[in-house]
């Protein structure tokens, strides 16, 4: 999976670079990048979605521990207490401990799967900031006649600062944004 990734971002940035040379006959070409990071970094609106799900995240992962942290405790519970008990009494116990087990691990994978509650949140937080982001890096590509925008944090091995076009996207996201 990784690997792909990788193999895509070389063969995108090999087909980049053919498509410059040979455009450079033609005309020239207007580049811009961005550096991802840093615009979230400085736009409120994602900073506060990102603390939203970091706060989600910690209740659903306490949770989680207090459910692991009361198996275990059953577990220690009736190990101790096992050569007290019936083998009538120890076989419902056993039985209630697989229960509390399947319960742990379903709100484990309820978590954690793929469209799981965790990824499900971070969609609903931060897919609308992130489309904002998209919609004004697009605008500014198509309205400032860019032919190219780059990921200054993928496969670029250099880009000369005067065409970093982040500050210029938040910007545009700040005019946007409604003042609270």
């Amino acid at each position: 999976m990784i690997r792909t990734g990788i193999l895509r971002r070389i063969a995108v940035f090999v087909a980049l670079i053919l498509c410059t040379g040979a455009s450079l006959i033609y005309a020239e070409l207007k580049i811009g990048y961005i550096r991802p990071q840093y615009i979230f970094s400085k736009y409120q609106p994602y900073k506060e979605a990102q603390k939203q799900m970091e706060t989600f995240q910690k209740t659903e992962l306490d949770k989680l521990q207090k459910m692991t942290d009361n198996y275990q405790a059953s577990i220690k519970e009736m190990e101790s207490k096992a050569l007290l008990m019936t083998e009538e009494i120890l076989k419902l116990k056993r039985e209630e401990l697989e229960k509390q087990k399947k319960q742990l691990d379903s709100y484990y994978n309820q978590l954690y799967m793929t469209d799981g509650t965790l990824e499900k949140k971070q969609k609903e937080l931060l897919n609308p900031v992130l489309d904002r982001i998209n919609g004004v890096l697009m605008r500014i590509g198509k309205n400032d006649g860019y032919d190219y925008v780059l990921d200054a944090e993928g496969p670029v091995l250099f880009a000369d600062p005067k065409h970093d076009i982040s500050d210029l996207v938040l910007q545009e996201l700040e005019k946007e944004t409604p003042k609270q």
